[in-house]
């Protein structure tokens, strides 16, 4: 009986394990705009941090993206739109963004944000869904100062 057993464990044991799959929604596009990119980041926030990628021509104005095989474990994700299509994430001489960009986690909403802050648990268990919100660096930096006492103003 316990030979078995045994031979059970091991026939379960060379089953594939169910792989997580991440449905990572991008919004905010300027449709007909370049491309989209995402990135699935599991070191860092670079090219090197981010081995798995995922693009798409600016169609739409919500575009969805899905990473699946994922091990368990935590991943940030990193998108932005290439507006002029050269393959590249374009900033000025101070490294500024000058495309549109987003991130996961809550490093979205922070003016230097960090690789920790993208960081959202994946589960082979639940839904995995991430979501991105494309904007400029003029954007971010509106949002985190709120509106002036001027903009309330009313003449």
């Amino acid at each position: 009986m316990k030979i078995r057993y045994a031979l059970l464990a091991l026939c379960l044991a060379a089953l594939p394990a169910e792989a997580a799959s991440v449905v990572v929604t991008v919004r905010g596009i300027q449709v007909g705009e370049g491309i989209v990119k995402v990135g699935l980041c599991d070191t860092a926030l670079s090219l090197e941090g981010c081995p798995l990628t995922g693009e798409y021509p600016a169609v739409a104005e919500t575009q969805h993206f899905v990473f699946e095989n994922l091990p368990e474990g935590s991943f940030g994700f990193v998108g932005f739109q290439d507006l002029n299509a050269n393959s590249k994430f374009d900033t000025n001489m101070l490294g500024i963004p000058k495309e549109p960009y987003g991130l996961s986690g809550a490093a979205g909403d922070k003016m230097i944000p960090s690789f920790k802050d993208t960081l959202i648990p994946v589960s082979e268990i639940q839904p995995n869904e991430v979501s991105i919100e494309l904007r400029t660096f003029g954007d971010r930096k509106k949002q985190q100062n709120g509106p002036r006492i001027a903009d309330k103003i009313s003449r």
